[in-house]
C-alpha cells in the first residue's frame, strides 16, 4: 500500500484510498484486483481522493463460498461509499468494474457525480456463460492459494519471480 493509503471495508468489499479532494472510485475487471489502477492512483492522488476497491472474491476480500452477482457488487460499492463517508463520487471501472459502476449509478444516482468507463458493457454477463465462468473461477480459487500466496501485508507475491501486486 502506498504511503498515505488507508484501507476500509464495506460489507462485501475492501477499498484502499489515497489523496484528498473529489472522490474517484475505481473498480477492477474480472479476476483482477485494485492493483490494476496503480498508475492512475499515482498520477491522480495529488488532486483527488482515489479509492480503488476489491469486489467480492477478488484481491484483498475473502470469498465466503456463497453466490453473488454483479448487482450485489454494486450494492457493496454503495455500502463502501457509506463506510467512507462519501456522499457523492465519480465512479468508474474497467470491464466488470465498469458494469458494476453503471449498476451503482442506476441503484443510487444521487451518489454518482459521473462515470469513468473503460472497456466495459452495459449488459453484464450473459447467463449462458455463467457455468463456464463459475468453473473458471473455482479452478482459479483452488490454484491461486498455492501459486500466489499472500504476504504478511496481505498482498500476493509470485513464488516464481517474487513480484507482488
Amino acid at each position: 500500500m502506498a504511503a498515505g493509503t488507508r484501507a476500509s471495508r464495506g460489507p462485501g468489499a475492501r477499498g484502499d484510498e489515497v489523496g484528498q479532494g473529489l472522490a474517484l472510485v475505481l473498480g477492477h475487471g474480472f479476476m483482477l484486483d485494485s492493483a490494476t489502477f496503480s498508475r492512475q492512483v499515482a498520477a491522480l492522488s495529488d488532486r483527488y481522493r482515489v479509492i480503488t476497491w476489491h469486489a467480492r472474491g477478488h484481491g484483498a476480500t475473502e470469498y465466503d463460498g456463497r453466490p453473488f452477482t454483479l448487482w450485489g457488487d454494486a450494492r457493496d460499492l454503495i455500502a463502501l461509499l457509506g463506510a467512507l463517508d462519501i456522499d457523492r463520487a465519480v465512479i468508474g471501472g474497467h470491464s466488470m468494474g465498469g458494469f458494476v459502476a453503471l449498476s451503482a449509478a442506476l441503484l443510487a444516482p444521487q451518489r454518482v457525480a459521473g462515470p469513468v468507463l473503460v472497456n466495459t458493457t452495459p449488459y453484464g454477463q450473459a447467463q449462458s456463460n455463467a457455468e463456464e465462468l463459475e468453473d473458471f473461477a473455482d479452478a482459479w480459487q483452488r490454484t491461486r492459494t498455492s501459486a500466489w500466496p499472500r504476504c504478511a501485508d496481505g498482498r500476493r507475491r509470485c513464488r516464481t519471480c517474487g513480484n507482488s501486486w
